[in-house]
């Protein structure tokens, strides 16, 4: 069974026909009462129920079938993971996303098989190397899929995310491959090895 991966350049709350695409991939195969567990570990606590919000009106207006949407708890993620079909996980701080997912050694078990998508920094999460838009630089990610990212590429929103930042990841392994997402754009990547 092979691990759907989605990632995402960023700013799914934002309306528009690439962000609906976006949750129409994630939610395609999926069956009524299939779980979709939504990750905000990147996120501080006080801006989980706006986000969660916004995240279960973007699901739900991507299907017509009957989901259970859940928010991620760190208590008790190993758990939802395994009850989970798909997993969306959203961007903010990349670090403390990484530090929380770092605390679940078995993350990469519970999402085999299983429909993934990761905005922004959800989308570092999985690369070898990501250029942070914000603190202009190049960090490693989990390393789950050997490539190397680039979110927010020419973004109105965070400026200096362009060429300079193709030359900095061109500092990196190029046997990774490079992967450019402009805000609202989004790639799938399977893997049957997970």
């Amino acid at each position: 069974m092979k691990t759907k991966i989605i990632l995402h350049g960023g700013f799914t709350r934002d309306n528009n026909e690439l962000n609906d695409s976006y949750y129409r991939e994630i939610t395609k195969n999926l069956k009524n009462k299939d779980i979709i567990l939504v990750v905000l570990f990147s996120r501080q606590p006080e801006e989980y129920r706006e986000l969660f919000k916004n995240e279960t009106e973007k699901i739900k207006k991507s299907t017509d079938k009957n989901l259970s949407i859940i928010l991620a708890s760190e208590n008790d993620f190993e758990n939802q993971l395994e009850q989970s079909r798909a997993i969306i996980i959203r961007g903010g701080e990349t670090d403390k996303l990484i530090t929380t997912i770092n605390k679940f050694p078995n993350f990469l078990k519970l999402i085999k098989g299983k429909v993934v998508g990761g905005s922004s920094a959800g989308a570092y999460l999985f690369a070898q190397y990501y250029n942070s838009a914000s603190q202009k630089k190049v960090f490693k990610g989990l390393g789950i899929l050997p490539i190397r990212v680039i979110c927010h590429y020419k973004s109105k929103t965070h400026e200096g995310v362009g060429e300079e930042a193709i030359e900095m990841m061109d500092q990196y392994p190029k046997n990774f491959k490079l992967v450019i997402l402009r805000d609202y754009e989004w790639k799938v990547f399977e893997l049957s090895n997970l």
